[in-house]
């Protein structure tokens, strides 16, 4: 089976009648003369199609008593894939043929061996099984954070450290693409103690000697907590501004300072959390600077900032920071804080297989996840407590089915 990659090279599966095996070929050519060849063990007859990602998704028949599999490649050469087996598939003739849906998950078609009939299956994910939901979380926000961190970085993997206010949301959130600049979690602290828990956590991923970068003023966070850090050895780099808009521009400034100009600066309301939670997970992915608004009104700050080091696009998250800001050359408006998180995510992300879900109701454990969604390298979207939103829903049918 062969089709043609973005690149107008063609991919090839083929089987090898020997052994039994399968064969993923990522061509550099058109002519295939040179290629990069992946084993698929114990994978027999094969068709493929290109997935919405660029990568190939190969359906493989072995014999009449096992299931179809689905392999979905995860880069070009299919060297990292996920492997799905499909359902009340064992009695599958020879010969499948697939297509991509308008959902980019698989239809494919087989022969029933018994009936003789055509059996069609329309999957619902790439690999055509369940989804996996993995969830983070602490019996409070700053155990989830330091959840969030273990389950993203190793001992002493962590290039940097931030740490935010724990009872107070907009330093945290423009403090997502921070983190990820700096190759490190968010860690949340309260405003005058340091959590024995969080300096653990901190001297896990990130030796003495190295610096933690605090978000806000002594307000926000004391003497006594970086005193302590400082005890521990650890070099305090403080980003603080007169208030959270301010301070989001310190942010700005040194995301400027480490990466370089950034070609989107995304504007939210600093007066409520849903928007920004949206806008941060996009400056997480991209290293673009999240700036707030005072609701529906512009700040000096932010417009100073935007003034000084001009993007080439302003991006406003929700109806509030677009109505501060009407001369933003990217409006994402949605009817609530749950389409318009959409809105962002279909705007700045392409299909991908992890999407981030925080509520969308209160900010507590939702305060790291728009860093966390940057090492999954996927969106962050909202939800109701108990109720998974239609505009949610349908973002992650498209977006990661």
């Amino acid at each position: 089976s062969m089709v043609l990659g973005l690149d107008g090279n063609p991919y090839v599966a083929y089987t090898d009648i020997g052994p039994s095996d399968s064969y993923v070929a990522d061509c550099n050519n058109p002519a295939c003369t040179t290629r990069t060849t992946t084993t698929l063990p114990d994978a027999t007859t094969t068709t493929m199609v290109l997935g919405s990602d660029g990568f190939p998704i190969i359906l493989s028949w072995a014999s009449l008593s096992e299931p179809l599999k689905i392999y979905k490649c995860s880069n070009a050469t299919c060297s990292v894939r996920s492997t799905g087996t499909v359902a009340d598939t064992e009695d599958s003739g020879a010969f499948p043929s697939m297509v991509l849906g308008m959902d980019s998950s698989p239809v494919f078609s087989y022969r029933a061996d018994t009936s003789g009939d055509l059996a069609v299956y329309d999957c619902s994910t790439p690999t055509c099984s369940p989804r996996i939901i993995e969830r983070l979380s602490g019996p409070t926000r700053i155990e989830t954070a330091i959840a969030a961190s273990q389950n993203a970085f190793g001992v002493a993997s962590a290039d940097g450290v931030v740490l935010a206010r724990a009872d107070l949301y907009p330093d945290a959130l423009v403090g997502g693409p921070l983190a990820a600049i700096v190759d490190g979690p968010l860690l949340l602290t309260p405003s005058n103690s340091l959590p024995a828990t969080v300096l653990v956590e901190i001297g896990r991923i990130r030796p003495p000697g190295k610096s933690v970068h605090v978000l806000g003023g002594t307000a926000a966070i004391s003497e006594d907590v970086t005193d302590e850090l400082e005890s521990a050895g650890y070099v305090i780099v403080r980003y603080a501004g007169s208030n959270r808009y301010a301070t989001a521009t310190q942010v700005a400034n040194a995301i400027d300072t480490l990466v370089g100009p950034a070609p989107v600066a995304l504007l939210a309301s600093g007066t409520n959390f849903p928007d920004a939670l949206a806008a941060s997970a996009v400056g997480a992915a991209n290293f673009y600077p999240v700036l707030l608004t005072n609701d529906d009104q512009p700040v000096s700050a932010t417009t100073a900032w935007l003034a000084s080091f001009s993007p080439a696009d302003v991006a406003c998250a929700g109806g509030p920071a677009c109505t501060a800001y009407p001369a933003s050359t990217i409006k994402l408006v949605g009817s609530d804080r749950y389409e318009t998180a959409a809105l962002v995510g279909e705007e700045f992300f392409a299909p991908t297989q992890h999407v981030g879900l925080a509520s969308g109701e209160r900010f507590p454990d939702a305060l790291v996840a728009a860093a966390d969604s940057f090492n999954r390298g996927g969106p962050l979207v909202l939800t109701r407590a108990t109720q998974l939103p239609s505009a949610t829903e349908q973002f992650i049918d498209m977006t990661s089915p």
